[in-house]
């Protein structure tokens, strides 16, 4: 798939304006009460989280999701980390939204961002996704990072982008780093318009597994 001239879908180049953003403002999903997370290790208990957002936010909190499903949006800020062996899904919103922060995802988990990112960090971040059956699925990309970020997907993992042209299973919009271990995938498909991978600025890109629809921007990526 040619890279030149084109873009993965982007807030940054993407974002609708004037009549178009309101639209989509009113038609976004209200956001219920929040659940702050602001130190330590808290397990996620659904009798206890109910309806409510959950935030996590600082370096040393931690969300632990131990199986089943979860409904509650996920949020994490400020270094706040993730720690996903359930499922976690959104509607038209990302399936985890982070300012920067640390998603881990393994042992068969899923996360999932139906018309939106699967995993979308705003400022840089670092997601591992390991073992198989662990998946991360977009609407638009698979995992979507603004700033530097630092992708890992190892051990039957895999990343798979949406079917809206121009979008990515893993968009870095500021540079990074992508491996791609033994028997992982990171899926796009070139016939819908979905790259791999794409850059936007310096990246590297270590494969020893699968990637469909391979793309780098016209910058640089080098693979290794």
């Amino acid at each position: 798939m040619a890279c030149a001239g084109r873009r993965a879908r982007g807030r940054g180049s993407m974002w609708p304006t004037g009549g178009a953003l309101l639209a989509m403002l009113a038609a976004a999903p209200a956001l219920a009460a929040s659940h702050t997370i602001s130190a330590g290790t808290v397990v996620y208990d659904g009798s206890v989280f109910g309806a409510d957002d959950i935030l996590v936010t600082g370096g040393t909190a931690v969300l632990e999701i131990d199986g089943g499903t979860v409904g509650n949006a996920v949020s994490l800020d400020l270094g706040g980390t993730l720690d996903n062996t359930g499922s976690i899904a959104q509607s038209g919103r990302p399936g985890v939204w982070a300012g920067v922060g640390i998603v881990n995802n393994g042992g068969g988990a899923t996360i999932a961002g139906t018309g939106n990112d699967g995993v979308y960090f705003a400022d840089g971040g670092t997601l591992l996704n390991t073992g198989a059956g662990s998946t991360i699925t977009g609407g638009w990309n698979g995992v979507h990072v603004v700033g530097y970020g630092t992708v890992t997907n190892t051990d039957g993992a895999a990343i798979v982008g949406g079917g809206a042209i121009s979008s990515a299973a893993v968009y870095l919009e500021g540079g990074g780093e992508v491996t791609n271990g033994a028997g992982a995938r990171i899926v796009g498909d070139a016939s819908a318009g979905v790259y791999g991978i794409y850059a936007t600025q310096d990246a590297t890109v270590g494969n020893a597994g699968d990637i469909a629809a391979m793309c780098a921007s016209p910058t640089s990526a080098r693979t290794t």
